[in-house]
């Protein structure tokens, strides 16, 4: 039997050379925020911009991507496309951190040994609407579309729409809405008077907050004891910059949530969670009581709350850290 290197011409990746090597830093550990920024199948890729959405790979091509991860992975088990992941399975261990892209065929890619949960936002969360679909204006539908995030004045218009929603949050595949908190039986029968979909997006409801389940990050509070005193003065060991620990660069000035576009990458960088990239994916908005009652205006006003981000990195043993998956970024 003989070998040979020409690409079978079902091949999609024919001229592609795999090379994971290209993409490594010299940091080797969690938080270099360098360590693979290039696509290893880049140009190819699963977003189709003309649509603005994912499409689904044929099985030629998925099987094409685990080959070729497999040259570089040797004990890669499973390779499952969930729009936007790209869940990577391995069996005993997981490969040099340094060696993981964060993308692959413009996918983030989540790597799991064999088993392990999947990441929040695989499976929708909370419970669909049973109602109508509801019918929107068409500046409105336009805006309520799978992997993008609404303005500010769709979320307006959402939580004008379901008045009982405290809370409401764009997700790449869903809407979560966060309702005021009441009892199951009562929360079961509103389920069927709430819209299915708004636009091109599911609706999903939760009873109550639904922040707790929805971060997935740990942050460890801290002791604010110092001696015997509630409040004490600590002697800064070291100065403060404002120069990001292992990216090469400097903080120039603070970026607001609202200017963060879909498919931003943001880096984290911080003495608490070293550097981390995230893939900015969704928004969470809430309700406030307005201070003076004013009858050209509904008795509440929205504001943003938080981003929502996906991320690729790994638990990181010590708090805080950020798993893989969907979680929240406060900003304040």
């Amino acid at each position: 039997m003989s070998s040979s290197t020409r690409p079978l011409n079902s091949d999609p990746f024919a001229n592609l050379s795999l090379s994971l090597s290209q993409t490594k830093s010299s940091y080797d550990g969690p938080g270099d925020a360098g360590y693979k920024s290039h696509d290893p199948f880049d140009p190819f890729t699963l977003w189709d911009e003309s649509k603005k959405s994912y499409r689904r790979p044929s099985q030629a091509e998925q099987e094409t991507l685990y080959v070729k991860l497999l040259e570089s992975f040797q004990n890669l088990s499973s390779l499952s496309v969930l729009f936007p992941w790209c869940i990577l399975e391995f069996e005993e261990e997981l490969p040099p951190y340094n060696d993981r892209p964060f993308f692959v065929a413009g996918l983030v890619a989540v790597y799991l040994l064999t088993g392990e949960e999947y990441p929040l936002g695989t499976t929708y969360m909370g419970s669909p609407g049973r109602g109508f679909d509801s019918i929107d204006p068409d500046h409105m539908r336009q805006d309520l579309t799978p992997y993008h995030v609404p303005s500010f004045s769709t979320f307006e218009y959402l939580h004008a729409a379901v008045e009982l929603a405290q809370h409401i949050s764009s997700y790449p595949k869903q809407l979560l809405f966060e309702l005021s908190e009441m009892s199951d039986a009562e929360f079961e029968n509103i389920l069927s008077t709430l819209p299915r979909k708004f636009g091109s997006m599911l609706a999903y409801y939760v009873n109550g907050e639904f922040v707790d389940q929805l971060a997935s990050c740990h942050v460890k509070i801290p002791n604010h004891e110092v001696g015997a005193s509630d409040i004490g003065l600590l002697q800064p060991v070291v100065p403060l910059s404002n120069q990001f620990s292992s990216v090469d660069c400097s903080a120039r000035h603070l970026v607001k949530m609202s200017d963060i576009a879909d498919d931003n990458m943001v880096t984290v960088d911080s003495c608490f969670t070293s550097p981390q990239r995230m893939l900015f994916v969704g928004t969470r908005t809430g309700k406030r009581k307005r201070r003076t009652a004013d009858p050209t205006h509904p008795n509440y006003y929205v504001i943003l709350e938080q981003d929502i981000y996906t991320s690729s990195d790994p638990i990181i043993p010590e708090p805080p850290g950020v798993r893989m998956g969907m979680f929240i970024y406060i900003s304040r």
